[in-house]
């Protein structure tokens, strides 16, 4: 495309401006309504029970998926916890965790926030155990 055939938004008629923004709100419209859509496919898929291999359990695989990122919170998986974080919709806050070893992590740099995150997902995934 060559740059001397561009025209600014600003130097077109009101017309062309009204014909650009339409076309770019059905646009955005149709990219919602596929989003959306992928959302409600992904979520019956989801729905759909499965065999725990851990447990033997049947369980949904929303459930199976969630007991997995529990498991590896509780070992100190900074990726495991920080999507948990952002689907429980808390704020994450990227803290300077330096990793001690394979299982631990400094929990003195969290947040009390974030410490209460970890403790409710530890705590449910010890009730789940028992």
């Amino acid at each position: 495309m060559n740059d001397e055939n561009l025209i600014p938004f600003n130097k077109r008629t009101k017309k062309e401006q009204r014909e650009i923004a339409r076309k770019g709100g059905e646009a955005s419209g149709k990219a919602r309504q596929e989003k959306r859509t992928f959302g409600q496919l992904v979520d019956i898929a989801l729905s759909k029970i499965g065999l725990d291999e851990t447990t033997g359990d049947e369980m949904s695989l929303k459930a199976i998926a969630a007991t997995r990122m529990a498991e590896k919170c509780s070992k100190g998986d900074l990726k495991a916890i920080e999507l948990a974080a952002e689907l429980l919709g808390e704020r994450v806050v990227k803290a300077d965790i330096t990793q001690r070893n394979a299982g631990s992590f400094d929990l003195d740099s969290l947040s009390d926030e974030q410490r209460r995150v970890l403790l409710s997902i530890g705590t449910d995934l010890v009730n789940k155990k028992e």
